[in-house]
Formats: structure tokens, C-alpha cells, sequence
């Protein structure tokens, strides 16, 4: 299966220790990782600096096999993103950016460029975060989702940073906007709060998401599980299943990616399968939400993000299967 994962690249310095620590990382990014991982093809169309970090950024691509889709290096004299983050007891919090800038290559103009993209011949996509927000790269992000749309399902996570786009009014206007374009819409209960703040019922705005075109809508619940709605009007909660948690940074991109993956393996993506993901029944749902949590709590057991392979990420979905996990 080829994916093709729309989003932002960047450093992330880990401060609260002896020294601080220097990782590639980004939502998408880590995600596209992950997806790799479990043996998909991934094209990752980003931004990142020419500079060192850059560099790094680039070798961290390279060494898992992802294709890289940039614009030009003559075009990107902006410095790659750097993220500080601050640790907090076994957690990692985002405080500040420097760098902020975000642009791709359009889409095929070409009978080169459409035969190339064609071959790759993506089932699924993903889009979301700070790449939606930001000029002139947001624009170009959804002519992309609307070309690929017509032969790909088309997942979005909103993954909000108020730091990078402090006027919510605005952000929620372009969310909404994006999940008009989306199948399945994976966010944090974080990202649903920062939007509509803690007054709005966390079902009325799945189902408010629902309505705008999404066949499915995922919220995460951090350690309190997540929750999976379809548009036919099923609610299926998942609770999180976790060990030793080591690392929480990253669990939430591996639960993207194993979601992806699994759609796959539930033979529902692509676009000609949009009707029947519309009806998914209750046992793919669920499906869909255990292979998910399995991807996350290998993920944050261990110092990373490291998420599974695809033979770790079986065994613990097995594991999950044989046990309780659905909650009333």
C-alpha cells in the first residue's frame, strides 16, 4: 500500500535534562516514519531548511525509506523548524517555535508529473496540523487533498499549536474547512478543547464533524482511551492499554499510523470503498480502534518515538484481541 503524507518537519529540542536533546520530529512526520515501518510506501511532501538541521532532518527520511517531496533547496532559504520542548515529569510539553515557515511543490502540472503520481499510485493520505495554517504552503496543501481524493482516502489530524496559529476563530474556520475534504478525522481531545473550548461536548463535536463529511472521527483520550464514531451513527470506546509508559511523545502519531495501516488491512481504503467506509460495521470499528491503541502503547513504552514493526504491532493487536476492551 503508498500513502502520501502532507505536513511539517522539524528539530525538536528536549530541554529539562543535563543537556538538552536534538531528535527530528513533527507530527507528519513521525507519522510518515511509522507508517514505513509497518512495510507501506510513503511519499512525504514537507518543508525543511537547507542548514544542518535539515540535513538531519533529510538522513532521518532517507534511512527509513520514505520519499521525499521538497521544493527546490534554491527555493527554501528559510531555516528548518525548531521545536523547544520542555520535559515535564515522564512528559514532554511543546512551549515555543523559531522558524516558523511552511511550502511544498504544487501538484502535477504535467503529463510526467501525473504519470509519476499515478504509479506511485497512493490508497490512502494525510494531511493536517500546522501545513494547513500557514501560508503559501496551505493553499497548495488543499489543491493537493482535492486531486487526491478522487482515488485515495483522505485522513486529516488537526493537531492545533495556538503558539503557531494564535487566532482560534481563524483555525477552527480551517479545520472545519479541511474535514469538509476528509474521511477519517483523528484528533486529540487537546485539539477539540483549544477549539471549542471545554463547554462542547466531545459527541457533538464528532458528530458536528460527521455532518461536514467525514465518515469516521476519532478522539483521543490520552490514558483514557479513545473514542471511534461513524456516520452511521456508531459510538465504540477503546480504552488505552498501556505498560511502562517511557516516552509519551509520539504515541499519538503512531495511532495515525497504525489506523492507516489497518483500513488497509480491512480492505476500505481508496476512494472507491468511501460508500462502504460510511457503513463500517461495528466489529471494523472496533478493529480499527485496537489496532490503533496497539500502535500507541508499543510506542510510548519505550524512548523514541520508536514505534512497532509491523510483526510487533500484530502481536499486540492479538493480545488486545483475546482481552476485555470495550467499555460500555
Amino acid at each position: 500500500m503508498s500513502s502520501i503524507i502532507i505536513g511539517e518537519s522539524m528539530i525538536e529540542i528536549i530541554t529539562g535534562d543535563d543537556e538538552p536533546t536534538h531528535r527530528p520530529g513533527g507530527a507528519f512526520l513521525n507519522t510518515a516514519v511509522a507508517l514505513s515501518r509497518l512495510g507501506r510506501h510513503v511519499r512525504f511532501l514537507t518543508d525543511f531548511g537547507t542548514d544542518y538541521d535539515g540535513s538531519i532532518i533529510r538522513g532521518h527520511l532517507d534511512q527509513n525509506s520514505i520519499q521525499i517531496a521538497t521544493r527546490p533547496e534554491s527555493e527554501r532559504s528559510e531555516g528548518t523548524i525548531l521545536s523547544w520542548i520542555a520535559r515535564v515529569g515522564t512528559g514532554l510539553s511543546p512551549f515555543s517555535y523559531d522558524n516558523i515557515a511552511f511550502d511544498i511543490p504544487s501538484p502535477p502540472s504535467t503529463p510526467t508529473e501525473q504519470l509519476d503520481l499515478d504509479l506511485f499510485a497512493p490508497r490512502t493520505a494525510l494531511f493536517g496540523s500546522v501545513a494547513c495554517h500557514i501560508p503559501p504552503g496551505d493553499s497548495k496543501v488543499l489543491e493537493w487533498i482535492k486531486l487526491l481524493r478522487e482515488t485515495s482516502t483522505i485522513f486529516f489530524d488537526p493537531n492545533i499549536r495556538p503558539t503557531i496559529t494564535p487566532n482560534l476563530d481563524q483555525a477552527r474556520e480551517r479545520v472545519e474547512e479541511c474535514i469538509s475534504y476528509a474521511d477519517v478525522v483523528k484528533a486529540s481531545e487537546k485539539d477539540v478543547l483549544t477549539l471549542y473550548g471545554s463547554l462542547a461536548g466531545y459527541d457533538t463535536v464528532a458528530r458536528g464533524w460527521l455532518d461536514l463529511g467525514a465518515s469516521i472521527v476519532v478522539i483521543t483520550h490520552g490514558f483514557k482511551g479513545s473514542v471511534l464514531y461513524s456516520k452511521s451513527g456508531s459510538i465504540i470506546h477503546i480504552p488505552a492499554q498501556t505498560g511502562n509508559v517511557v516516552d509519551p511523545f509520539g504515541g499519538g502519531d503512531a495511532y495515525m499510523a497504525a489506523l492507516i495501516d489497518c483500513l488497509g488491512r480491512i480492505a476500505l481504503d481508496t476512494a472507491a470503498h468511501r460508500d462502504a467506509l460510511g457503513k463500517i460495521s461495528d466489529t471494523s470499528l472496533e478493529m480499527l480502534g485496537l489496532f490503533a491503541t496497539a500502535g500507541a502503547s508499543i510506542t510510548i513504552e519505550r524512548h523514541g518515538p520508536a514505534t512497532p514493526t509491523r510483526d510487533e504491532l500484530m502481536d499486540r493487536y492479538q493480545l488486545y484481541r483475546s482481552s476485555p476492551h470495550v467499555l460500555g
